[in-house]
């Protein structure tokens, strides 16, 4: 019997192996997860980035200065002062008569009665004759009187003497505040310039006139300038 046992397979009695154990176990790698956070964080890069260049273009464009139209800056003119040629100038008042004004001093004046004239201050040939007494025979350059009437005025009227003037001119004007009439033009039978002007005084007539050349009537335009009724 015992020998039986020992021409037995000696592989009978061992036990059969586990073949759970003999088969090595892999890992068993896991399934790939899409990763939506690491998306998110790119989408997110994106939009700062494009945002950052979309601001940065238009503080590009606000920082360049717009074209402005140019201004051409014209150069001032400075007005010329106008040297005020009476300024210098006599004065002359007469209380009597209600009137005053200043005059060059190549005049001079003469006082007779209700007048006043104006005739020039030299030199003369005879320095020692009154120019004054020889001027009421020759006339005066320019002449202030006041009259009840104005016949003076009216003797220069183109109406009442046709075809005797030229260059007639009949305006208004005001003289110190108040109302004048003016006629001015040439004499055709001399021909001499002449300027006359007529004012209301109360119940008087205030006659104006100068006749000569034309200096003579710039002059009394001068002096119209610086005429005060007192």
């Amino acid at each position: 019997m015992k020998e039986e046992n020992k021409n037995m397979d000696p592989k009978i009695n061992q036990p059969e192996p586990n073949l759970s154990e003999t088969i090595s176990t892999q890992p068993i790698p896991p399934s790939p997860k899409f990763k939506l956070p690491l998306v998110l964080e790119m989408i997110f890069l994106l939009v700062v980035v494009g945002g950052c260049g979309i601001l940065l273009g238009k503080s590009l464009n606000t920082s360049q200065p717009s074209a402005q139209p140019t201004v051409a800056t014209l150069p001032t003119q400075i007005p010329t002062a106008i040297s005020d040629e009476t300024a210098n100038w006599k004065v002359y008042k007469n209380t009597r008569l209600g009137f005053g004004f200043k005059y060059p001093g190549s005049l001079m004046p003469c006082e007779d009665g209700n007048f006043t004239g104006l005739i020039s201050s030299g030199p003369y040939a005879n320095p020692d004759e009154n120019q004054c007494e020889v001027a009421k025979n020759r006339g005066y350059l320019i002449l202030f009187l006041l009259n009840k009437d104005d016949k003076e005025f009216q003797n220069f009227r183109q109406e009442n003497y046709l075809n005797s003037f030229s260059n007639y001119k009949d305006t208004e004007m005001k003289i110190d505040n108040k109302n004048a009439e003016a006629i001015s033009g040439i004499e055709k039978e001399t021909p001499l310039s002449f300027k006359i002007l007529k004012i209301r005084m109360g119940d008087s007539f205030l006659i104006i006139k100068a006749t000569g050349e034309e200096q003579h009537i710039a002059i009394l335009d001068q002096i119209l300038s610086t005429f005060k009724f007192l």
